[in-house]
């Protein structure tokens, strides 16, 4: 990486997970990663995490504080005070959910302080009652309000984010988050002609009705009609999402095809990448879709939902198929077209392996997070 341009920044982020837990998310995983690659730049970052108890670890490279909740409740409060004696110390503070919104609250009242960044990942959150989701709303809108600059991963979170918490669009900084290093660093291997053998599609997330698993279960029932294909799905979710997923494998007659590989580290997720054909996995929402950058970087072909910002991240005909969500017959018929066409499905990933690697690098990602930085403390020095 190139050295940094401004700074040294000393950075706290503020974040509920960390990227050990086995239903942790796409937030949790940018936040460590822009961390690192920070450091990498001469920052300064330490982090705290509100989390479990069990989830604690230690890490080389960073300093990392917790706030633990007995009751596995979660509240700002209870981060707010593990965070209000150590404010001081950072040039910026960063939050990615909405246990930073007292933080951000406090220190915009306070005469001295460090600037304040808030990333908003998921706009629209879509679990658990309206109640719930209405508070986790108004925290995190809270945090968003309070802070000098606002982020997002990209250009439809950016209108989402300012329809929801009532701000300008123009101020929002997107910033899309870069894919693993080791995903650009290797070339990925040729991968064996289709004829004569089965055909290998994988798929990436946490198990739950977001994610759309059980449109894909219902078109590779459709797609094995007529070929030979089997299925894994990478990634961990709550026992009963993962127990609907088991009991659909059965009543499709799947169980032989489909293989649940629970949560994975990043190295092994690489590697299961390359010994694939086809990446899909059929959301019904997502602010961006790292899964699909990564993906792409692997050298596979996609196909994803036209939701969110997963446009923005697929070529449509170019690097992969974009179909519409909750559509069985769409993702059966967008594997089929894809399979039957061997020649095109090679230039296809050699298409969406080039797009990974000029548009999600972390090189980007940093330098434009450094701006951000710099835009912000302007702001708080006001």
């Amino acid at each position: 990486m190139t050295p940094n341009r401004r700074g040294p920044w000393r950075v706290l982020q503020i974040l509920n997970g960390v990227p050990w837990q086995k239903d942790t998310g796409g937030g949790i995983l940018y936040a460590f990663d822009l961390g690192r690659h920070l450091v990498a730049r001469g920052h300064h970052v330490d982090f705290l995490v509100a989390t479990e108890r069990e989830n604690e670890r230690r890490l080389d490279w960073a300093d990392v504080s917790y706030s633990f909740d007995t009751d596995k409740r979660r509240s700002p409060i209870s981060l707010y005070r593990q965070a209000r004696s150590r404010l001081r110390e950072y040039d910026v503070i960063h939050t990615h959910s909405k246990d930073g919104a007292l933080v951000a609250f406090r220190l915009r009242f306070a005469r001295k302080r460090p600037a304040l960044v808030a990333t908003v990942h998921n706009p629209s959150p879509t679990k658990r009652s309206l109640f719930r989701q209405s508070v986790r709303r108004r925290w995190e809108r809270l945090a968003a309000r309070c802070s000098d600059v606002v982020c997002v991963p990209s250009e439809y979170s950016k209108i989402a984010v300012s329809e929801a918490f009532g701000l300008r669009v123009d101020p929002i900084r997107v910033i899309p988050p870069g894919v693993p290093d080791a995903f650009l660093a290797a070339e990925a291997p040729r991968r064996e002609p289709l004829e004569g053998r089965p055909v290998r599609l994988v798929s990436i997330g946490r198990i739950c009705g977001q994610k759309g698993f059980d449109v894909l279960l219902e078109a590779l029932a459709s797609v094995r009609r007529t070929r030979d294909a089997r299925l894994e799905i990478i990634g961990d979710g709550p026992a009963a999402e993962v127990e609907s997923v088991k009991q659909q494998m059965r009543r499709l007659g799947l169980e032989d095809a489909v293989r649940l590989a629970g949560y994975l580290p990043r190295d092994e997720i690489l590697e299961r990448l390359w010994q694939a054909d086809l990446f899909v996995l059929p959301s019904r929402a997502e602010s961006f879709g790292m899964v699909y950058a990564e993906a792409q970087a692997a050298g596979l072909p996609v196909i994803g939902t036209a939701v969110g910002g997963v446009p923005e991240v697929i070529a449509d005909g170019v690097s992969g198929r974009i179909v519409s969500p909750g559509d069985v017959s769409a993702v059966a018929e967008a594997i089929e077209d894809l399979l039957s066409d061997p020649k095109r499905l090679a230039e296809m990933g050699e298409a969406a392996m080039q797009r990974a690697r000029g548009r999600f690098s972390w090189e980007r990602s940093v330098d434009r997070t450094e701006e951000a930085y710099e835009a912000a403390s302007g702001r708080a020095s006001r």
